[in-house]
């Protein structure tokens, strides 16, 4: 450009590049380039909060890169040793998902199992290699002052190798430990998701009653008719008098061709106003009769696999097929309906699946012992993990409504916990 011909309109392309180019060949965004490093004494670091690999990025990332990239620069000015480092983020479950909407316009009506998982994976990597390629343009027009020999992918060879070091670290020293829960599971997405990663919908449900035999004493009453051969107990109130001699009672019995044997409890957890006020317990799908079966040592018997189908049984149910609630068999009395809510996978814009309560045992999944994670809290900040402390003018202990929590999900695309038996 002619230094005495300003052109009428700025061209940023003919500048602003040229600018950022220059910046990155002098290496300088690199603290350990900076001739007078040895003279500075302070120190600021902070780590770009990295973007997903699931597409470009928006008036949000911008406002954010302008504001660190002010943090970042300020810091060099007043002498500090700066680091501003960058990266992204692979997003499991949100680029899985982003990709199979891509396949599904292309034709296909199931990726993953249509095109494997190697393939599959393929695809994924080529689509998060573009967008990836994308986010990183983004951020050299936005002029940010980031240190791009320290870039990082949360699923690169080095980061999957730190988090496998730090799970096999923490698993040693008995923070987390394998073992078989009651999940949030979406039939769709293949994968457990937590409490936040769901949403609820407001649905009439219905209330059936029935015996397991003809023989048994009392009528039940259930909203899930279809897990009704993975009960392992009657639950009544403590209060109700219609129960209390059953109670401790095991009864043995065949329901649907199926021997069958519950036990009799009794717990608070149960509304003696709700159907029959008897109510069957299925550990394997309910988080609350899974509570129920840990205080009464009840037997786990998972009904529903991970497909959302009934698990393959030899259920005799004379003239009648048991295959959906909403076509009940002759056994089940309908008994009105209530307002439910449905629990629905949030967890993408491409699933809604009503999520299912499954107890997950093949593999054992990597569980959060919280106790343990609490006392090592306790050692690093200094506070008696075992007191109550007031919070908000109630008096709480710290950790006691914390229960041992799975640690991620199982998407296809994410860091890979090998079976070492």
């Amino acid at each position: 450009m002619d230094k005495t011909n300003i052109p009428k309109a700025y061209d940023a392309k003919q500048v602003e590049d040229k600018i950022y180019s220059a910046w990155e060949k002098s290496g300088l965004f690199n603290p350990d380039n900076a001739p007078d490093r040895d003279k500075r004494k302070e120190s600021f670091s902070i780590v770009l909060p990295l973007p997903n690999v699931t597409g470009t990025l928006h008036l949000g990332h911008a406002a954010m890169l302008a504001i660190e990239d002010i943090m970042t620069r300020y810091a060099r000015l007043q002498g500090k040793d700066t680091l501003w480092i960058p990266g992204t983020d692979h997003a499991a479950i949100a680029t899985q998902t982003k990709v199979e909407k891509l396949l599904m316009k292309e034709g296909m009506e199931d990726p993953r199992k249509e095109l494997g998982r190697e393939k599959f994976l393929q695809r994924v990597d080529k689509f998060a290699q573009e967008s990836h390629d994308t986010i990183v343009n983004q951020v050299r027009k936005m002029g940010a002052s980031i240190d791009w020999s320290r870039e990082a992918f949360t699923l690169d060879e080095t980061r999957t190798t730190a988090v496998l070091t730090v799970f096999k670290k923490m698993y040693d020293d008995g923070l987390i430990y394998r073992g078989h829960r009651i999940v949030n599971w979406c039939p769709r997405c293949h994968s457990t998701l937590a409490d936040d990663e769901v949403e609820y919908k407001e649905a009439q449900g219905k209330m059936y009653t029935f015996k397991y035999s003809h023989d048994f004493p009392f009528t039940i009453a259930s909203t899930r008719p279809e897990t009704k051969l993975g009960d392992t107990a009657v639950a009544v109130h403590p209060d109700d008098k219609r129960y209390k001699e059953f109670v401790g009672q095991e009864i043995e019995t065949e329901f649907c061709g199926q021997p069958i044997k519950l036990k009799i409890i009794a717990d608070k957890a149960v509304d003696p106003e709700l159907g029959t006020g008897a109510l069957g317990v299925t550990p394997a799908h309910s988080h609350i009769d899974a509570d129920m079966a840990a205080q009464h040592d009840l037997e786990t018997v998972q009904v529903i696999d991970e497909d959302g189908n009934i698990v393959s049984y030899t259920w005799d149910f004379g003239d009648g097929e048991f295959a959906y609630i909403d076509n009940p068999v002759h056994i089940f009395t309908e008994n009105g309906s209530y307002d439910v809510k449905l629990t629905v996978c949030d967890n993408t814009d491409l699933c809604d699946s009503v999520i299912l309560n499954i107890f997950v045992n093949k593999p054992p999944i990597a569980v959060v012992n919280i106790s343990e994670m609490v006392i090592l809290l306790g050692d690093v900040i200094s506070f008696d993990a075992s007191e109550s402390y007031d919070i908000d003018g109630e008096v709480e202990f710290f950790y006691w409504n914390f229960d041992d929590g799975f640690t991620s999900n199982q998407a296809t695309v994410d860091h890979e916990f090998r079976n070492s038996g």
